[in-house]
């Protein structure tokens, strides 16, 4: 079987990313990360896992499953960046229908090449 590798349209000011943290929670605000990309013209959307706090975890598997789909389904956003991922991806990556992700390449290529939470459909 031969793999393309997506190669996602650059980024360009207005456009809306979104971050999400698909596994552990933060250790702190992500307000110069926010700051640094705004300055850059883009949107950011904070999901409500970049706030959130279940035992070692960003929420627990329900909410940062359900945050992540949001964003896969909102064709606003051209972006998705997992703050931090780690072994809760796992815990709840069935949860989440990559369909529509997989169905539009340059939101696939940007959710694969950029951190390492690629779910095997992607590769």
């Amino acid at each position: 079987m031969v793999q393309t590798e997506l190669i996602p349209p650059p980024l360009k000011k207005g456009d809306k990313i979104a971050i999400t943290c698909p596994a552990k929670k933060l250790p702190a605000p992500m307000t110069d990360a926010v700051k640094l990309l705004q300055s850059w013209g883009l949107e950011v959307v904070l999901g409500e896992t970049v706030d959130a706090s279940f035992h070692q975890f960003a929420g627990d598997d329900e909410m940062r499953a359900r945050d992540m789909q949001r964003f896969i389904d909102d064709d606003s956003i051209k972006a998705i960046i997992a703050a931090r991922g780690g072994y809760g991806t796992v815990r709840m990556i069935d949860r989440v229908d990559f369909f529509l992700l997989c169905s539009t390449p340059q939101m696939a290529g940007w959710f694969q090449r950029y951190h390492h939470i690629a779910h095997p459909p992607f590769r």
